[in-house]
C-alpha cells in the first residue's frame, strides 16, 4: 500500500494581540500553490487505496440512499400574485428547475431558471437570491460557483429570457436560504448587501435597473465589525427592512418600498443586550423583544414614531414559553413559540388576543417550520411538518377555522419505517440539574 506522507513544515510568524506564534502549515492556505495541490492529490490517492476494500459497501449504501430520493419530483405550487410558482427536479440532474404558471395550474409552464444549465462546466452551483419584481416581468437571482458564499446578482427579463447587461459582484447570499436581493415597488430599483474581506455583509446598496453597479448608491455602511446585516421585504410589500445583529444585540432600519429614493430610517437604536425583531402591519410595526422579558414579549409601535419609548405591550413575558419569531398577515398574527422543548404556533387576530388558537399537531413530538408565505392577504399559512413516523409534509393551515390540508408528502418514511407499525411517543428524562427535558421515541405497535 502507498504510504501516507507528512506535510512539509514552513515557519510562518503570526502576531496577534501582542502574542507571536508560529504556524508551520500556513502555506497550505494557498490553494493555487502547486505544492499544496500535489500534497492534497497524494492524500486523496492514499485514501482511495486505503479504503478500496469497502468500495462494495459504499456502492450499496449509495444505491440505498439514492433509492430514498424521488428524482423526478416537484414542490407544492404556491400562488403569488398572478402566478403559481414551484420547482421541479429531473432524473439524473443535480439541481432544481424554477417554474411558474399563470392564473391556473393547467396553464403552460414557464421556466424561469434551470439551475442545471447554470451549473454546466462547474463543480458547484448555488442560487441564493430569487426575487420576482412586483410587475412580474423580471427576476433578480444570485449565483455562487465557488462554494464560498460570495454571490453575483443577475437580472433576467422574463418577457424574452434575456439578461440585463449589468451584474453585481461580491454580494451576500446563503446556500440554505433564499436571500440577497429585494425589489422596490417600481420594479426598477433593487436593494442588496455587499461583503467585506471577511465575507461579512456590511453595506446596503440601491441599484437602478439598466445602470452599471459601480454607480449604485451606498445607503448604509456597518462600521462595527461585530455586526452583520440581513435584508428582507415585509410581507405587506410596503417596507424594506435591514436587520443588524451580533451575538448579544440587534438593531433594525427600514425604508418605504414604494419610494425609489426613500430615506433609510432607524427603528430603535442599538443598545448592549437589547434584542428585537420587527415586521409591518397597517400603520404599526409589530416587535418581539427581550426588553424586560427574558423569554421575549410582543409589542407594537407606530411607523411614524417607532422608538422604544412608544412601544406598547400586546403579549407579555411568560416564564414557560419562549417567543422565537413573529409572522404577520393582513388579518392574523402568528407567534413561533417553544414550550416544553417543542415548537408551537400561536395564531390570533391582529390585536394579538382575539380569535386565539394553537395549531393542533397530530403527534406528541414533531418538527415544524413555517414557510416564507409570500401572500399577505390570505387566511392560509403554509408550513412543513414531520415526526418520527410522519414523513416531511407541506401543510396549508386555515387560520380562521384551524383546518389543515396536506399539499404534499414525501413518499418514503424516515429511516424506512412503516408508519402503520410505529407510534411516536415523548417522555421526560431527568437531568443532573433536577430539570427534565423531553425525549422523542418511536414505539412499535403490537
Amino acid at each position: 500500500m502507498q504510504k501516507t506522507q507528512s506535510a512539509p513544515k514552513r515557519d510562518h510568524k503570526i502576531i496577534q494581540h501582542g502574542i507571536t506564534r508560529i504556524d508551520e502549515y500556513y502555506w497550505m492556505r494557498e490553494r493555487e500553490d502547486p505544492q499544496v495541490v500535489e500534497y492534497l492529490q497524494a492524500e486523496n490517492q492514499y485514501l482511495e487505496e486505503a479504503l478500496k476494500h469497502i468500495q462494495p459497501l459504499e456502492d450499496t449504501l449509495f444505491q440505498e440512499m439514492k433509492g430514498r430520493i424521488k428524482e423526478v419530483d416537484s414542490s407544492a405550487p404556491e400562488k403569488i400574485r398572478n402566478y403559481f410558482y414551484y420547482t421541479r427536479t429531473e432524473a439524473d440532474k443535480q439541481y432544481p428547475v424554477y417554474c411558474r404558471k399563470k392564473d391556473t395550474l393547467e396553464a403552460p409552464e414557464e421556466i424561469l431558471l434551470d439551475q442545471n444549465q447554470l451549473a454546466q462546466g462547474h463543480e458547484f452551483c448555488s442560487v441564493s437570491a430569487f426575487s420576482i419584481s412586483p410587475d412580474e416581468t423580471k427576476l433578480a437571482y444570485s449565483m455562487d460557483l465557488e462554494g464560498a458564499e460570495v454571490y453575483t446578482i443577475y437580472i433576467k427579463n422574463l418577457n424574452d429570457g434575456s439578461l440585463y447587461p449589468e451584474t453585481i459582484n461580491r454580494t451576500h447570499g446563503s446556500v440554505y436560504f433564499t436571500v440577497g436581493a429585494e425589489w422596490a415597488e417600481d420594479s426598477e430599483t433593487l436593494y442588496y448587501l455587499s461583503l467585506d474581506a471577511y465575507h461579512r455583509a456590511y453595506q446596503l446598496f440601491r441599484h437602478t435597473l439598466g445602470t452599471n453597479s459601480s454607480e449604485d448608491e451606498l445607503l448604509f455602511h456597518e462600521t462595527d465589525e461585530t455586526f452583520s446585516l440581513t435584508l428582507f421585504k415585509t410581507r405587506s410589500q410596503q417596507y424594506i427592512m435591514i436587520y443588524h445583529y451580533n451575538t448579544l444585540s440587534q438593531e433594525m432600519r427600514f425604508l418605504a418600498a414604494d419610494k425609489p429614493d426613500a430615506e433609510l430610517k432607524v427603528l430603535q437604536p442599538r443598545k448592549p443586550g437589547l434584542e428585537y425583531y420587527a415586521t409591518h402591519l397597517g400603520d404599526s410595526f409589530l416587535i418581539i423583544t427581550n426588553d424586560n422579558a427574558r423569554n421575549f414579549r410582543l409589542m407594537k409601535t407606530p411607523v411614524s414614531a417607532p422608538g422604544m419609548e412608544n412601544w406598547q405591550e400586546i403579549l407579555g413575558n411568560r416564564a414557560d414559553v419562549l417567543i422565537e419569531h413573529v409572522d404577520v398577515f393582513e388579518n392574523h398574527i402568528v407567534l413561533h413559540e417553544r414550550k416544553n422543548g417543542l415548537r408551537q404556533l400561536r395564531v390570533s387576530h391582529t390585536d394579538g388576543v382575539s380569535n386565539l388558537r394553537y395549531v393542533a399537531f397530530p403527534d406528541p413530538t414533531y418538527e415544524v417550520f413555517v414557510d416564507a408565505n409570500f401572500e399577505f392577504r390570505t387566511n392560509q399559512m403554509r408550513f412543513r411538518y414531520s415526526s418520527l413516523t410522519t414523513p416531511m409534509s407541506v401543510v396549508s393551515f386555515n387560520m380562521d377555522t384551524g383546518e389543515w390540508t396536506v399539499l404534499k408528502e414525501e413518499t418514503r418514511s424516515p429511516a424506512g419505517t412503516k408508519r402503520r407499525n410505529m407510534s411516536p411517543s415523548m417522555f421526560s428524562s431527568p437531568h443532573p440539574t433536577a430539570k427534565r427535558f423531553p425525549c422523542p421515541w418511536p414505539i412499535k405497535r403490537d
